[in-house]
């Protein structure tokens, strides 16, 4: 039991620590580049998101899309050609340049996985290529969640939830992808399940 306990406090404190290295990272980077001037580049992207005009169901079986994730530039040479949809987790990076990688070397619409905690780094996925973007509310209050929600619906981001704790049922309605961490998880209806594959 106490193994359990352990590990439930050593995620949530790992969380934590990512949050707050994040919220040092947007900031640094925010005093290079104000918002207001990324937001300027914006009309300058090649690369507007393609998600609102995907066709999903060709990529969708039994109510799940399974998906790879990339997490360096060393995997895109092994991506096989049939996926459609890939993750780019950049958690661990320092900036988000795998996105633009992936976009201009790959036709695959990409998902953002990051802790997304503020608008900069929501445009700063747009302007970098992504497509769509995951939300975690269990990591955001509804304020902050609706917020950023919302931003990236202005900028024609489609959202992926990860965890669907305290998303009132107004937006929740307007979400049609959730991750989910196994495929024995209930699907919800209507929605889309996004399952990483190993």
């Amino acid at each position: 039991m106490f193994e359990v306990i352990s590990s439930v406090f050593s995620k949530k404190s790992k969380i934590e620590s990512l949050i707050e290295k994040t919220k040092s990272n947007v900031e640094k980077r925010n005093k290079e580049f104000d918002f207001d001037l990324l937001g300027r580049s914006l009309s300058l992207n090649p690369y507007p998101p393609r998600a609102f005009d995907f066709d999903f169901s060709l990529f969708i079986k039994d109510d799940i899309i399974k998906l790879k994730c990339i997490k360096d530039e060393s995997s895109i040479s092994n991506l096989p050609n049939n996926l459609g949809l890939i993750i780019a987790d950049t958690t661990s990076l320092k900036d988000i340049s795998l996105i633009a990688t992936l976009r201009r070397y790959t036709p695959f619409i990409i998902i953002h996985k990051d802790i997304i905690i503020s608008k900069y780094q929501i445009l700063e996925s747009a302007i970098y290529g992504a497509d769509m973007i995951i939300l975690d509310s269990s990591i955001l209050d509804f304020k902050s969640f609706e917020i950023l929600f919302n931003f990236c619906i202005h900028l024609g981001i489609r959202v992926v939830v990860d965890s669907s704790i305290d998303i009132p049922s107004d937006i929740f309605s307007n979400i049609d992808f959730m991750m989910i961490d196994s495929l024995k998880t209930n699907i919800v209806t209507n929605k889309i399940a996004i399952y990483i594959e190993n």
